[in-house]
């Protein structure tokens, strides 16, 4: 159990110092550190609601961030295929892990 919870602790750090270094999916680990904090505790400390709506909060950031770089990239003047490729790259560069966000829009 504490094994669990200081695994917890180290997701819910990596997830701060993400969400200051652009290279690090801040949000993600955030979720996840405090999921596994909530499952360790039996959510009786962290709550199912109180999960939920840190999921929430989160996909809508992440949600917020994709869509602020496809307009960054639309007001600098991309074309609609340079968009549609990033968003295809990004979207199935989340299947392949940290490398797979960084390259995935690159490559598509």
């Amino acid at each position: 159990m504490t094994a669990l919870i200081l695994l917890a602790i180290l997701l819910i750090l990596i997830g701060v110092s993400g969400t200051l270094l652009p290279a690090l999916p801040g949000l993600p680990f955030l979720f996840a550190g405090t999921w596994l904090l909530a499952y360790s505790q039996d959510y009786l400390v962290i709550g199912s609601f109180s999960v939920l709506i840190v999921g929430v909060i989160c996909a809508f950031g992440m949600a917020m961030d994709f869509m602020a770089g496809v307009l960054g990239a639309k007001y600098t003047g991309a074309s609609k295929e340079a968009l549609w490729g990033a968003a295809i790259g990004g979207v199935a560069g989340i299947f392949f892990s940290i490398p797979g966000m960084i390259f995935g829009p690159l490559l598509g």
